[in-house]
């Protein structure tokens, strides 16, 4: 009775109060008490408590509870969150929007604290999310269904309307299937759609006169519906090719205008006009074109050049038409049939002098590097890498190569000349091949040549791969080989003999009396036994050979085993696992104690 006194204003006495309202306290744990009515009349809503604009009270955390402290706000005042640890340890971060709290930050932030005080008590992240919802769901008031205002549903007819026909007006000018809904009377014929929309481009693009049907630029601009623009590609007697366009999205989607715009800027082009020119001159004609195509004030266009190349007929179609019904020609059927073959064989010869001066210009700038490592001192041992289809992965190896004066691992090493890509040719120690690669490392780079010892140059007939992609790794390419380009290098003799000896066995060498020539002939008979005994290769004799060869250097001075070196030829030898061991001989393939150059010695 105390607290109804103080909180509602009552009267301690009970039978003075009224018969029709029961006034009752409950207390809600953890939270704000709401006083609540039960009767015919309408309750007040207690100072300090939120209200959701329905009449109805909604609780709040009690003041000074430390959910006012951990709730904060973002800078901008539409998310309020807080950080909450769990008895396990687990750290998360929930938060609410004002966004779904009927566009109010206080009725966020008081959310908020009630679902800190749900995870106080004990409560899930998934109970608390549900909480939250149905927390979302009583702060904003019940919504009234009712008819939409006319002023809407005007404004969204409108917007339909015009966006239907913005897509119908797009596809008519790309001549694609397009079906009109707004006529009561049906769906309108494709023909007729397609008439009109050229029908509109003409009104447009007829007031830009259109430069002469002789010019080249009729059969250079071209519409590509991918970009919706009109390009060509204008190849300057420079080599440099220009690549140009006009975009219909700037003309309102004018295709004629679009094209004929095209066209004058290549006639600029043709002048001999620079790109900065032709673009300024392009978007003045765009200017004009939006401020209305005005006759009066129609920019000075330029005049075509009279060398023009090719005839465009405007009226092919027709002609084709009247080819296809049979009607009869005028007598000049002969003479275009004759300037078309005519011109297809100029065209054709065209094409092969353009082919013969591409090649006389490959030509030309590979003498043109020549003539620039001559002048700069270093043509001496450079080399050409050539071979690989330029239409293949890996062509840029193909190219002269320049020594590097340092080298690379105490090897020669050789750098690409005249390039915008960096190529190196390279010796790997590590895995024994020569490389092409783009900077000067030890590793896999686009090409490569296997070989057996350490040739000094990359020259010889070696197998070069070449990386062919991903999929297919390094295949070997017969096409590509080093050569030399001015002469004095040589492939190294080791290379040779291997290149020789690949494939080759000890039984299908030639005999020693044909690698020693008359010399060997007149041998004695055991050194003819011992080649035939080297041919069978029987490890008795080997083991015999071997036990003679130890006891004449046991018996041979120093003196006589220096003549003995000096006596040997040079010239290319094979070298063997067995000559090196000592058991045969380099000149002659014989045992050592059988061969002649050292019983000369002796």
């Amino acid at each position: 009775w105390v607290k109804f006194k103080i909180s509602a204003g009552l009267s301690s006495n009970p039978d003075t109060s009224s018969g029709d309202v029961h006034v009752f306290v409950v207390v809600v744990p953890r939270t704000r008490v709401v006083q609540m009515t039960e009767g015919n009349s309408a309750s007040s809503v207690p100072a300090g408590v939120a209200s959701n604009g329905g009449g109805r009270a909604l609780e709040d955390a009690p003041a000074g509870h430390i959910s006012w402290t951990k709730v904060r706000g973002s800078g901008d005042g539409t998310v309020f969150s807080f950080n909450w640890t769990s008895a396990e340890g687990q750290k998360l971060r929930f938060q609410t929007t004002t966004k779904a709290s009927n566009n109010s930050d206080e009725e966020a932030a008081r959310i908020a604290r009630l679902c800190y005080v749900k995870f106080e008590a004990g409560f899930q992240k998934e109970e608390v999310l549900v909480y939250r919802q149905e927390l979302y769901q009583h702060a904003h008031p019940k919504e009234v269904k009712g008819e939409a205002s006319p002023k809407v549903e005007k404004r969204e007819s409108e917007t339909k309307l015009e966006t239907q026909g913005k897509k119908e007006r797009r596809e008519a000018k790309d001549e694609k299937d397009v079906k009109v809904e707004s006529s009561p009377r049906g769906e309108k014929r494709e023909s007729e759609i397609k008439n009109e929309a050229k029908a509109d481009g003409a009104k447009i693009g007829c007031q830009l006169e259109d430069v002469p049907l002789t010019n080249m630029s009729h059969a250079k601009v071209r519409y590509e519906n991918s970009g919706n623009a009109c390009r060509f590609v204008f190849e300057p007697p420079s080599g440099e090719k220009i690549r140009f366009q006009t975009t219909l999205k700037v003309l309102n989607n004018d295709l004629e205008l679009g094209m004929r715009i095209c066209r004058w800027c290549y006639v600029k082009f043709e002048l001999g006009a620079a790109r900065e020119e032709v673009i300024l001159f392009r978007d003045i004609l765009y200017r004009w074109a939006n401020q209305g195509c005005n006759a009066s004030e129609r920019p000075d266009l330029p005049d075509p050049p009279h060398t023009a190349v090719g005839v465009v007929e405007p009226d092919s179609t027709k002609k084709k038409e009247q080819k296809r019904k049979g009607a009869p020609s005028n007598g000049q059927t002969s003479t275009e049939e004759a300037l078309a073959k005519e011109t297809k064989t100029q065209n054709t010869q065209n094409i092969l002098e353009e082919t013969g001066r591409e090649r006389k210009k490959q030509k030309k700038g590979l003498e043109v590097i020549v003539d620039q490592l001559r002048a700069a001192g270093r043509l001496k041992g450079a080399v050409s890498l050539e071979g690989r289809d330029e239409s293949k992965k890996g062509a840029t190896i193909n190219g002269v190569y320049a020594k590097l004066a340092d080298g690379f691992n105490g090897k020669v090493a050789y750098e690409k000349m005249a390039s915008d890509r960096s190529r190196y040719i390279l010796f790997s120690a590590k895995r024994k091949r020569w490389v092409v690669c783009d900077v000067l490392e030890d590793k896999k780079g686009f090409a490569f040549a296997p070989v057996e010892d350490g040739a000094e140059t990359p020259l010889g007939p070696y197998s070069w791969h070449v990386f062919d992609g991903s999929e297919s790794g390094y295949n070997v390419d017969e096409s590509v080989r080093c050569r030399s380009i001015d002469g004095t290098t040589e492939a190294s003799p080791r290379s040779l003999a291997n290149a020789r000896s690949r494939g080759e066995t000890v039984a299908n060498r030639p005999s020693p009396s044909s690698a020693s020539g008359a010399e060997s002939s007149n041998e004695s008979d055991s050194g003819s036994s011992s080649s035939s005994d080297a041919q069978d290769g029987s490890d008795s004799e080997s083991e015999e050979a071997a036990r003679k060869v130890v006891e004449v250097r046991k018996v041979e001075p120093r003196i006589e085993a220096k003549k003995r070196e000096a006596a040997r030829p040079k010239g290319r030898v094979c070298a063997k696992f067995m000559c090196r061991t000592g058991l045969r001989c380099h000149c002659h393939f014989m045992y050592v104690a059988e061969c002649p150059n050292r019983a000369a010695v002796k």
